[in-house]
This record gives structure tokens, sequence and C-alpha cells, in this order.
């Protein structure tokens, strides 16, 4: 290269130097997505929705082809009480993956509530005050507060499985674990796709040593979401499947909501 000049050989250097710096920061960012889903749920139980919905919006700048986050973005849009949006974003995901079932499910009951409640307005002040108040009541461990919080949040937002969520959740860590068992169950049955909910009651029935109970809703909770993450690590450890097989691989995809 005795014919390029020793300032442009440098700045052709510097210049590929950037291009691989920026692929590389690009793969990165693509090989984290896979996690994204599970990071956004993990958002919302603590309630930091907001958080959760920027948290989407970044990684969807570099690659946007993270359905199963935006799936997750749209039900924080809706603990948001923005349902406008919501629902626009469930149209999204449909537009990217039109046989995307959790999207397809969760609009449906998005418009099933709107259509019941009335037309799509501005958020309830009122149970955003009452969340606020539960979750800080949670955080410090004054779960008798806690709990009398969420159980009228469970009457003003009777779609919502989170207030009933941090109900069972108070009364575990309260150590009243039959009662906890019991409420989780009680999230499972109105919330069949609430993966949370089994999580929990699964990991709190292994530690009460209860492994045959575990399991029987290890086994169901494959059933219903054979693509989580969580559900296939526990069935793992419990020993019903490893997390490359096909029981646990299928419908990967479509069973990937939490949303309420």
């Amino acid at each position: 290269m005795h014919w390029l000049r020793r300032d442009k050989r440098e700045g052709v250097v510097l210049w590929f130097l950037v291009l691989a710096l920026a692929f590389g920061w690009a793969n990165d960012c693509r090989a984290s997505d896979a996690d994204l889903a599970e990071r956004v749920i993990e958002l919302r139980i603590q309630g930091k929705n907001k958080e959760a919905v920027e948290t989407v919006d970044a990684v969807r700048a570099v690659d946007r082809g993270q359905v199963r986050a935006l799936v997750q973005k749209a039900a924080a849009l809706e603990d948001l009480g923005r349902l406008r949006e919501a629902e626009q974003t469930y149209q999204e995901v449909l537009n990217l993956d039109p046989g995307n079932a959790a999207a397809r499910r969760n609009l449906d009951q998005l418009r099933s509530y709107v259509a019941v409640n009335g037309q799509v307005n501005t958020r309830n002040a009122s149970a955003d005050i009452l969340r606020s108040k539960g979750l800080a009541a949670l955080n410090r461990k004054d779960f008798d507060s806690a709990l009398q919080v969420f159980h009228l949040l469970r009457g003003l937002c009777p779609q919502d499985p989170m207030p009933a969520f941090y109900s069972a959740l108070c009364r575990e860590k309260q150590g009243r674990t039959n009662e906890a068992i019991d409420a989780y169950k009680g999230v499972m049955e109105q919330f069949p796709g609430f993966a949370p909910a089994r999580v929990n009651m699964v990991i709190l029935l292994l530690e009460s040593g209860q492994k045959d109970a575990a399991i029987r809703e290890l086994k169901e909770a494959l059933k219903v979401l054979p693509g989580d993450k969580r559900i296939r690590y526990l069935a793992t450890v419990a020993g019903i499947s490893s997390p490359n097989s096909a029981v646990t691989d299928a419908g990967s995809r479509s069973a990937t909501t939490q949303r309420p």
C-alpha cells in the first residue's frame, strides 16, 4: 500500500475498526434479545411497567424482529392503562407474525374488556394510586397493609391478575404457605396463561417438600405454557424433561406471553 499515504491508511484502518465495533455491538444487543421478554415480565411483576416499555423500545431500535418482547410491551401498556397503544402494539405483533396466538388471545381479551367497559379512555387513576401504595407496602414488608390494598384492587381491576398474584406473594412472604398455594391456584384458574403464578407456586411446593404436587403442577404448566423458559428450567430441575426436549420446545413462540 505504498501508493496510499500514511494518514489515509490510518483513516481506512480506523474506519474498519469503527465498523467492527458497531457490528459487534449490534450482535451483542441481538444476543440479549432472547431474554428480553423474560426481563420485561420481571419488570412488570415489580410494577415497573414504564421501564418495561422503555426497555423493549430501546432493544427493538436495534433489532425490530422481537415479537415476544413486543407482546410483553403491549401487556405493560395495558398495565399502564394505555389501552389504545396496547391494542395497536398487539396488532403490530400480528402484522409481523399473523399466527402469534398470544397476541391474538390478548387482543381479543382487550377488545372484549373495552366493549364491556365502554370506549377506551384514560387510565384509572384510583387503581394506579392503590397499586403504588400496595407495592410500597410490600417492599417495606408491611404485608397486612399490602393485602388490604390488593384486595381492593382485585375489585377495581377484575381482569388484571397482578393484584391476586401480589396477594398470594404477601401470604408467601408471611410464611402462610398453604394459603399462598391456594391463592396461586386461584390466579391460575382465572388466568391460565399467567406464568408467574405457576412459577411461584411450583417453587413454593418444592421448598415446602411437596415434590409430587410440584411435579403435577409442572406437567400441567408445560401443557399450557410449553415455551416458558422458567417453567422449562423448573421441569428440568424436577427431572421431568430437558431444556432441549421436543415436549418443552413445542409451541415456544405462541406461549410466551404472560399478559393478564
